[in-house]
């Protein structure tokens, strides 16, 4: 066996190791995995809340070209492996970048209007355990600044109303919003 091929064989079965390891279900790869610079989609779903406390819900800033990228980068997420998501982590945090001024509840209603994204896309980053916490890392900190300025329970109604959620379900909402459960608020507007 040529000694390039012997390399060529190494350098696969480490990468493979690697990546089986960071992809285990053990408590010391996760952590290693979250303190290393390869998170793939911690900082990919850039949601920071608007500025301005002063506008409805249907002023909040979504622009074409913004439904466009919270479509990609949802996709992405959903249909690509882990190892692509490494791989294109630096594209995907460009596009999240450009979604920074939009408010979380605007980019969920994204997300929630499209029945392909709710209903294929965001249990397939649900089901996945990176892909979850990437998800929930991105959007987590501004839905918790939104809820202590009061914007995401004023936005709460106008949102129901946008997805066209009923609401009866505005106190199950409320009550995850108040406990800041957004793992649970995102699977519930999943569910219904």
């Amino acid at each position: 066996m040529s000694s390039s091929l012997k390399c060529s064989k190494r350098f696969w079965f480490v990468s493979a190791f690697f990546l089986a390891f960071l992809f285990s279900n053990n408590s010391f790869s996760h952590s290693i995995f979250q303190q290393s610079s390869f998170i793939p989609l911690a900082g990919i779903v850039k949601v920071k809340p608007d500025k301005n406390q002063n506008k409805s819900f249907s002023q909040l800033r979504l622009t074409k070209e913004d439904q466009e990228i919270i479509t990609y980068i949802i996709t992405s997420m959903a249909e690509n492996s882990k190892l692509w998501l490494l791989m294109h982590r630096s594209e995907l945090n460009e596009q999240g970048d450009k979604i920074n001024g939009v408010h979380p509840l605007v980019f969920l209603t994204v997300i929630m209007k499209d029945e392909y994204l709710k209903k294929v896309c965001m249990p397939a980053i649900f089901d996945d355990y990176f892909k979850r916490n990437g998800f929930l890392d991105g959007i987590t900190p501004n839905m918790t600044v939104e809820t202590q300025k009061g914007r995401t329970q004023k936005y709460l109604k106008d949102f129901m109303k946008e997805i066209q959620m009923s609401l009866t379900h505005h106190d199950a909402l409320l009550e995850l919003i108040n406990t800041k459960n957004w793992e649970g608020f995102v699977l519930y507007l999943i569910q219904h």
